[in-house]
């Protein structure tokens, strides 16, 4: 996947230098290897991260924050794709929730489960995401509308580089390492994350975090 990956990028590039293109041929071009050159380096990112987590080489960055006002400013930096993509998003607050935890860290994973629902949902379809106290923990969900995961694939939708549905295009879908990284900063913070899917109706991803 990686050689398709660069594959397009140097094909954009010979678009973006090539004459005789329109405007808007090159802002299209140029938009391409933005976004593939973004893609490749969060999979550098998220290498180093899994890498570093197997070394016992990553150390909490320890802080109080509001996880109510995190999962709100995360649902608003993922408005753009969501439109692009025709779905809707819908946040459902509790009121404010304390956490002790890294915040960039539980930003990143629940970034990725809002990515991973709105890719893996069909124009006209909705992402709701939800934070909820329950006793000593607190919960986030992000559910989708979308076409859910087969059975036998649930048991490995967090292992490294799994893509359950191989027919799928890249630009569909990342790397396979998104809910990998997940699974290791919910873990990192004493949690689990739990994924419950119906095929033909969507899918809900739990994580439940001690306070």
């Amino acid at each position: 996947r990686l050689q398709g990956d660069w594959s397009s990028d140097v094909c954009s590039s010979d678009l973006a230098l090539s004459t005789g293109r329109t405007a808007a041929e090159y802002k299209q071009a140029l938009a391409i290897v933005l976004d593939e050159s973004r893609r490749l380096s969060r999979l550098v990112d998220d290498l180093l991260n899994l890498a570093r987590a197997d070394a016992g080489r990553v150390k909490l960055r320890v802080e109080e924050f509001y996880l109510n006002d995190l999962l709100a400013e995360c649902c608003r930096s993922a408005q753009t794709l969501a439109a692009a993509r025709h779905v809707v998003i819908e946040c459902h607050m509790a009121d404010d929730v304390a956490f002790r935890g890294d915040e960039e860290l539980v930003r990143r994973m629940v970034m990725n489960l809002i990515d991973n629902a709105i890719r893996y949902t069909p124009e006209g379809g909705r992402v709701t995401v939800a934070l909820e106290s329950r006793g000593g923990d607190v919960a986030i969900r992000i559910s989708d509308t979308g076409a859910g995961i087969a059975p036998e694939a649930v048991p490995h939708v967090f292992e490294r580089f799994y893509r359950g549905d191989k027919a799928r295009s890249r630009q569909d879908g990342g790397f396979g390492l998104g809910l990998a990284i997940v699974k290791w900063v919910a873990e990192s913070h004493r949690g689990a994350v739990e994924l419950a899917s119906v095929p033909g109706a969507g899918s809900t991803f739990t994580v439940t975090l001690p306070r």
